[in-house]
């Protein structure tokens, strides 16, 4: 049903970088945009997979590791950098972010969406009270939607994006929405697409559901596909990854294995080292009470030095943007003198020119 070839999907943004040095502003055209510089973001970065008919995939991932918008590029939303992607049928992005209009009643808002998703009036006219008992409206359905609460919004949203089926379904996040006994009735309700369409694709977060839904899992990871098999086994894996310390930090400096901790080991003291300090250790007893042996002075251990405490994170920050104002206004100062040195040896030469333009007979 679909097939995703070394797809890449890149961002390109003005953000404001390193700062640059008061020598390399005046030289560099990035200091008339204030330092900004137009970085690449790789969101998606060599995706590989096939979807066959009759399958319920699930995509799980942490937060900015490019689920959603694997799903965007697959669906037609947004192009690929690289790579390709087919399909035996447009897909259909199925989500819970509906614009639906506040100020309208719930009733009109199901029509605008139900015309939006190219059902006819009459159509979206007998499908009303179906999706108002689904997203349990009851009297609100003639409310404005700015009076729901976001539960009830969130609801209402998900019944109007779920009244059709289609050929290829993508669901990001769509499973989150409500209380329990309506994420049951939600994922009732992706079976019964599921089993009316040919293929379907969930992103979420709850393990839990696309462990009961899904028959597959992808594991997306800092825009790369990291695991790819029957849900219970990677479901195991991304838990047990989540769980490490470190683990789940998003955009970390290292783009190596994440299961490797940050944080940094204490060095471990030798054996002998050890016995020897703990054979150091000398007990204070209490006054009239004679020690058995005592330990002589040659023996008795040297504290170490005491170091300087370190810096304190809110200091460093302090020592930073101070050092950047700093580089900031010699900048200035830079760019205003080189300025006024080009006025004056413009006007030095202005006043030269006319000098012999008036001695000339």
């Amino acid at each position: 049903m679909i097939v995703v070839d070394d797809a890449h999907v890149t961002y390109r943004v003005y953000a404001s970088g390193k700062r640059m040095s008061a020598r390399d502003s005046v030289f560099n055209l990035r200091a008339l945009r204030g330092g900004r510089g137009l970085n690449t973001i790789p969101a998606v970065r060599g995706v590989t997979f096939t979807a066959s008919e009759g399958e319920t995939i699930g995509v799980i991932g942490h937060n900015g590791s490019g689920k959603s918008t694997l799903f965007r590029a697959m669906s037609g939303l947004i192009p690929t950098s690289e790579g390709t992607i087919w399909a035996a049928d447009r897909p259909v992005l199925l989500g819970v972010n509906a614009a639906l209009l506040p100020e309208l009643s719930g009733e009109n808002n199901i029509k605008l969406g139900l015309l939006a998703m190219g059902f006819t009036p009459d159509e979206a006219s007998a499908q009303i009270d179906e999706i108002a008992d689904f997203a349990e409206l009851n009297e609100f359905i003639h409310h404005p939607m700015r009076t729901y609460s976001s539960g009830m919004g969130a609801r209402l949203r998900f019944a109007i994006a779920s009244a059709k089926a289609h050929s290829i379904l993508l669901v990001d996040e769509a499973l989150s929405v409500g209380d329990r006994r309506f994420k049951l009735k939600s994922e009732q309700r992706i079976r019964e697409l599921r089993d009316s369409a040919g293929l379907v694709m969930i992103v979420s977060h709850s393990v839990s559901s696309l462990r009961d839904t899904c028959e597959r899992v992808l594991w997306i990871h800092k825009g790369e596909l990291r695991a790819d098999g029957p849900a219970k086994d990677v479901i195991a894996d991304y838990v047990k990854w989540t769980k490490q310390p470190g683990g789940g930090a998003v955009g970390a400096a290292s783009a190596g294995d994440p299961k490797r901790s940050t944080a940094a080991k204490k060095p471990s003291m030798p054996a002998e080292a050890q016995a020897q300090s703990a054979a150091a250790v000398v007990q204070v007893e209490p006054a009239g009470i004679e020690r058995p042996s005592a330990v002589p002075k040659t023996q008795m251990p040297v504290s170490a030095p005491q170091t300087a405490p370190l810096e304190s994170p809110r200091a460093t920050i302090r020592r930073k943007s101070f050092y950047r104002s700093v580089r900031e206004r010699t900048r200035r100062e830079i760019i205003a003198l080189a300025v006024t040195g080009a006025a004056i040896l413009i006007g030095i030469g202005a006043g030269a020119a006319l000098a012999l333009v008036a001695l000339l007979p």
